[in-house]
């Protein structure tokens, strides 16, 4: 997984109550040290110094405005708290210690929403909002889902992952290798798949991988590639050939310092007699090969009844976790952000939701998993 190196934007300088907070970062480290704010005053002022991890350092600032009485519920609202409540905090040494080392949202941007005109139709106002917000909000990662015939945009998006960067976000593209549904960005193109498709190994399929790979390379600094299996979320590819797909990616992107996932869904029926569930393949790659295991909707891991996509519960997702999480990167994909604003009308603030979700973060805890992609 590679991190960028965070720098200080000067986000802090404008949020106080007549710019009465400023921050300055005295130290950033690589290790285990503690994330901490320092926050000092004077007559007319409040610095917040910061001593945190370099990945942390942003979420450690914003942590402690919201000590403080900042809150950011939205990405163009801020709730300020009045000059008397931000002076409580003087001579404060706020701490910051994230349960999970990566924290962020999936864009489901196949799905109509303000995200495909922000970060795929060149509206970056739109895109900067929303990544400042997740900044505010402790969050260190956004994922964003390619899809096809967007190329002329490339460019504005390419400035966001750069501005990202700076804020200290990580950036994840996730695309697939021959996905139909969609629209879905495919490392295999139109042609080429048909010729995959209609033959077997005979075709130089493992090279139009990396060339895909490269071509995102060019256009994007971005930190990790995130996979799609399968011609859609209910028809599978040969096993063995996917297979080749993931060692294929994998390899190019450890050369040049980029993660590499495979999303795992709650479909069913694609069980294969020597690779049990086609879901499930990644248990077989390289440990390089990092894993999303996906809910969907307003179910949990522990729920004991869960009727979708043809299933009773989750104990299999809960399985694949907890084996595969001592073996190679995992981070836990419920279905939060996109079902809830964009698929139904069921408010993200609806309370079983919020239990069921913090259940699962606690269970995912629990079985070592270093990332959410809520």
């Amino acid at each position: 997984m590679c991190n960028s190196s965070a720098k200080s934007t000067g986000h802090g300088k404008s949020y106080a109550t007549a710019n009465l907070i400023s921050f300055k970062i005295s130290k950033l480290h690589d290790g285990f040290l503690p994330n901490s704010a320092k926050v000092s005053c004077s007559s007319n002022s409040v610095t917040i110094e910061i001593e945190a991890k370099r990945s942390e350092w942003s979420a450690t600032f914003y942590n402690t405005l919201q000590k403080m009485g900042f809150l950011f519920p939205h990405p163009r609202i801020q709730i300020s708290p009045t000059k008397e409540q931000i002076l409580k905090g003087c001579g404060k040494i706020i701490n910051w210690n994230p349960r999970f080392q990566y924290r962020g949202f999936h864009l489901h941007t196949q799905h109509p929403n303000e995200w495909v005109q922000g970060f795929l139709m060149g509206k970056k106002k739109i895109a900067e909002d929303y990544l400042l917000w997740s900044l505010r909000n402790n969050q260190n990662l956004v994922q964003i889902k390619l899809l096809q015939n967007g190329e002329k945009y490339w460019k504005s998006l390419s400035e966001l992952v750069d501005s990202a960067h700076k804020m200290g976000i990580l950036i994840g593209l996730d695309v697939s290798f021959s996905s139909l549904q969609q629209r879905a960005y495919r490392l295999l193109d139109n042609q080429m798949f048909s010729t995959i498709m209609a033959s077997s190994f005979g075709v130089d399929d493992l090279a139009y991988i990396h060339q895909g790979i490269e071509k995102l390379e060019k256009s994007f600094d971005f930190d990790y590639l995130s996979a799609e299996l399968g011609t859609s979320e209910f028809t599978h590819t040969d096993p063995v050939r996917t297979l080749s797909w993931m060692e294929a990616a994998r390899s190019h992107l450890e050369k040049s310092k980029r993660g590499f996932f495979i999303k795992g869904h709650v479909s069913t029926g694609q069980m294969d007699p020597k690779y049990g569930n086609f879901n499930f393949l990644p248990k077989f790659a390289k440990p390089g090969v990092g894993i999303e295991p996906h809910t969907v909707m307003y179910y949990g891991l522990e729920d004991k009844w869960t009727p979708v996509y043809g299933r009773k519960d989750f104990v299999d997702i809960k399985d694949y976790i907890s084996s595969e999480a001592k073996k190679r990167p995992t981070w836990f994909f419920p279905e939060t952000s996109y079902w809830v604003a964009m698929d139904m009308d069921i408010p993200l603030f609806l309370t079983d939701y919020l239990l069921v979700r913090e259940s699962d973060m606690q269970v995912v805890e629990k079985l070592g998993v270093n990332g959410v992609l809520s």
